[in-house]
């Protein structure tokens, strides 16, 4: 991970945040482009509170949204849990894609705008369209190829911003070819202690953040042609091999046995999995070795097993990299556990700095672009991309967002304040 950077010391608000403006984590997911997912490390991390924050930072700028999950989000009562749970707040014109026996649990009056072709148990994954300022329930969204026709479809009808809600475990959700940028919310809830909590949000963060795979091999092997069955072993003088087997979980070791020490990198065409950089720690083949994979979402191996295989000198890469963008943090736990919020998001900055950090329902941040309000104004150059150590904020919104959608009078909201998460994230 990238060295600490400097962070303030009173907790809150900071050297580091924007001079003159309160940190505000809607300029970050802008800076990065016209799309977010925003997903949990677990649940009750604070996924659907920092979401709600982008979504009223979008409003009040008039930018035209859509909204679609890579799951269930939004209900009163968590499914799983049984907990409470903050809704999903959309202003008036927003566009939102959930399945039709959810739609009819809205809490503001809303109109049916197109169908996809997706059904699920709970219907039809319908796009409507938020007539009023109000709540909703989003989800049927519960595939990759569900969420990308969705954010299709709200393009076409309209949105110039498009938020995907990440559900807990479908981390397709913040994969590049569906989003530009990706917001991740930890918590107390991930871990006992602060410093488990830390510790596993910045190992999944380096494995989120893996590099893009530079070679010269990378124009022979484009990431499009790779298939779920594909493994392409490169060697070292450059020239390539390929396989073909069922699942890479199910022949860790057979794949394993082809890696000899002449090779410099193995491309895995589907999910890379504990099985496989086991079977490799076990035949000393992570020394030098690059595993790459098409993104940082089909790393599945668990964070030990991906710690210890770094620990042996391997090394993983992306085809595609994700762009993370912004880390939040939520010190409350649903057992009544409360971290300090100041120290934890202190802490959790360091740990996965230059990343922004922020606490989004107490108002400050950590790593936080330095530029003038006049900065602001005028819309810096983007600058939030993979391995960046600064990260200019871009306020003229979205390519695509005409100038005049900034200066509208924002759209009407109810105005409550973020509460804490008491359910899941």
């Amino acid at each position: 991970m990238p060295g600490p950077s400097e962070v303030a010391g009173d907790g809150r608000e900071g050297a580091n945040a924007m001079a003159g403006l309160k940190p505000d984590i809607t300029d970050i997911v802008l800076a990065a482009g016209s799309s977010v997912a925003v997903v949990g490390m677990a649940k009750n991390c604070g996924k659907t509170v920092t979401l709600a924050a982008i979504l009223k930072g979008l409003a009040a700028r008039g930018i035209p949204v859509g909204v679609a999950s890579a799951g269930r989000d939004g209900e009163d009562v968590d499914a799983v849990t049984m907990l409470p749970k903050p809704p999903i707040w959309l202003p008036r014109g927003a566009l939102f894609a959930t399945a039709e026996h959810l739609a009819a649990k809205a809490r503001a009056p809303i109109e049916p705008v197109a169908a996809t072709r997706h059904t699920s148990a709970l219907g039809r994954l319908v796009v409507y369209r938020a007539l009023a300022p109000g709540t909703v329930e989003v989800g049927g969204g519960n595939s990759a190829a569900a969420a990308r026709d969705a954010v299709a479809l709200m393009r076409q009808l309209g949105a110039r911003f498009v938020a995907i809600d990440g559900a807990a475990g479908r981390k397709f959700s913040c994969a590049p070819s569906l989003v530009e940028a990706t917001v991740l919310a930890t918590g107390a809830a991930l871990a006992e202690t602060m410093d488990g909590a830390v510790r596993r949000t910045a190992c999944a963060v380096r494995a989120l953040t893996v590099p893009g795979w530079d070679t010269r091999a990378t124009v022979r092997v484009p990431g499009g042609a790779l298939s779920r069955r594909d493994v392409v072993l490169v060697r070292r003088d450059g020239s390539l091999g390929r396989l073909s087997v069922p699942s890479v979980l199910l022949r860790a070791d057979e794949v394993a046995s082809e890696v000899t020490a002449d090779l410099d990198a193995v491309l895995i065409g589907g999910a890379l999995t504990s099985s496989f950089l086991r079977a490799l720690l076990r035949r000393g083949r992570a020394s030098g070795l690059t595993v790459v994979v098409r993104d940082a979402t089909r790393i599945l191996a668990e964070p030990g097993d991906i710690e210890r295989f770094w620990s042996a000198g391997g090394k993983l890469a992306a085809i595609h990299p994700v762009r993370l963008v912004a880390v939040t943090t939520n010190p409350t736990a649903p057992d009544g556990r409360l971290f300090d919020p100041a120290l934890f998001l202190d802490r959790m900055a360091r740990a996965v700095a230059p990343i922004p950090t922020l606490d989004v329902v107490a108002g400050f941040a950590r790593n936080f672009p330095v530029v003038s309000g006049a900065g602001v104004a005028a819309g810096v150059a983007r600058s939030c991309r993979p391995g960046a150590g600064r990260h200019a904020v871009a306020a003229a919104g979205p390519e695509g967002v005409s100038s005049e959608a900034f200066s509208r009078q924002a759209m009407p909201c109810d105005g409550a304040e973020l509460p804490r998460e008491g359910g899941v994230a």
